[in-house]
Parts: C-alpha cells; structure tokens; sequence
C-alpha cells in the first residue's frame, strides 16, 4: 500500500512449514518460520514488524554538535554531547590541511590554514563521524 506494507496471501500455498523473509529499503529484514494450517484463512496468517535500519542521522541527531565561531579567524571552538577523538579539516576539494587527535577536544587552532571554505569531520569517542562546513577568514 502506499506506506509500504504489503499483505501476502496464503490460498496457493500446500500445507506445511515455510520460512518467510521480509525485505524493504531502509529497515533490518527479517525472517520467521510460520506453519501454514488450515485455520490460515480465519487467522490472517503472521505479522511481521520491521525495525527503521539505524543510521548515522539519527546519532546525529542524538548528538548536536556546534562549531563557532563560523566564520572563524585563529581558533574554533567545538561543542559536543559526546567527547570528541579526532577532527580533521579539509578543504572542499579533499585535501586534509589539519588533524587533531586528544581525548576531548573542544577547540582547534586555525590560524596557519588559508582563508576560504574548508569541511571539519569530527569523530567522537564512539567512533561516530559527523561533517560541518565552516569559513575560515
């Protein structure tokens, strides 16, 4: 149906046990054994729950982090709800101009890196990735 569930029907079915895997875009497949009797046609047959495939964007959500100022001049200043391992500043086209690993950072120097547009990934302890954009000027 438009939500994207789907009712299966049984009648072509000989009696019997079958596993059943259910599969759609964007939740965890699943599969059960279900006995197909002759009580099937009054029962409805299973019901299967799938469960949303977790993501990054939910822990991103989870865990807001916020990068200021931006634009920035010497130092950038880096709140988390997680503790950040790692940061890594690239410019848009790729190239890593600034890596800073610690237990819990909180702030970057950025007073050697050129002005322009540059792309901060940060790793938390988790091992969780998120991206910010940030003007460097």
């Amino acid at each position: 149906d438009e939500f994207g569930f789907g009712i299966a029907t049984f009648s072509d079915l000989r009696l019997g046990t079958y596993d059943i895997t259910v599969e759609m875009d964007g939740y965890v497949s699943q599969t059960i054994s279900f006995e197909l009797t002759s009580d099937v046609t009054t029962l409805g047959g299973p019901t299967v729950m799938l469960e949303p495939v977790p993501t990054s964007i939910i822990n991103q959500k989870q865990n807001k982090i916020s990068v200021y100022p931006n634009p920035a001049a010497d130092v950038i200043n880096i709140q988390s709800g997680i503790a950040l391992k790692s940061v890594n500043i690239f410019t848009v086209g790729g190239v890593m101009v600034k890596s800073v690993e610690g237990e819990s950072i909180t702030q970057v120097n950025i007073a050697e890196i050129a002005r322009g547009v540059y792309v901060v990934k940060t790793i938390d302890v988790n091992g969780k990735q998120q991206i910010i954009k940030i003007n460097k000027n």
